[in-house]
């Protein structure tokens, strides 16, 4: 959503606002589904987590990953990477982590992975 800021601006003037920043779950349910498998997209407040790894065979050619961890137990799995904003490792998968989306370069992804094996 939007708020328009009608008004005659003045040097000093300033726009402050606060995004709750937290973990959120968004269920998969399109049509490139895993079957029998659950996905969800996760997000920190606004921003798009896709993940990252470079464990051969961890994620496929689909960019479908599986950790064995249920979605209700992925949020306190993710422990902020020092050093880099935003970017969360994942207790349990050292070759992985989740980074913005729009952080992507050229290596495989997912933004739905599999999250209970």
């Amino acid at each position: 959503s939007f708020v328009t800021l009608d008004r005659t601006w003045k040097d000093g003037d300033t726009v402050a606002f606060t995004l709750p920043m937290g973990f959120r779950l968004t269920h998969y349910t399109g049509i490139e589904r895993v079957a029998g498998r659950e996905q969800y997209a996760i997000e920190y407040g606004p921003i798009l987590l896709a993940l990252v790894g470079n464990e051969p065979g961890v994620i496929d050619e689909k960019g479908n990953t599986a950790f064995g961890v249920s979605p209700g137990d992925i949020a306190q799995r993710l422990k902020p990477k020092p050093g880099a904003p935003l970017h969360f490792t994942i207790d349990g998968a050292p070759r992985h982590e989740y980074i913005p989306y729009w952080q992507l370069g050229d290596q495989l992804f997912t933004c739905y992975p599999v999250l209970s094996a």
